[in-house]
């Protein structure tokens, strides 16, 4: 995966847990965003099979259009001159 504005490799890795209290304990700092290495916060993800993660993308794209004015009405002030 590569980062979009430096161009440069994000740096993903997977880590296993062999106790369960383990996983959720990283998983719940890492939601808080309280998890840092050497000063850099990490987006810690639990790791699911492809078919979750496609109905995972379809909800996180509905949730971001949810409540959006689709109509475009900013363009309807375009081009207007107003007096002062």
């Amino acid at each position: 995966m590569m980062n979009k504005d430096t161009n440069t490799c994000k740096g993903s890795g997977f880590v296993q847990f062999l106790n369960k209290n383990d996983t959720d304990r990283v998983l719940g700092l890492g939601a808080k965003g309280e998890l840092d290495f050497e000063s850099r916060s990490l987006l810690v993800k639990e790791a699911v099979d492809r078919k979750t993660a496609k109905g995972l993308t379809a909800e996180q794209e509905a949730k971001k259009s949810e409540g959006k004015d689709k109509r475009g009405i900013y363009l309807s002030k375009e081009g207007l001159i107003q007096e002062n």
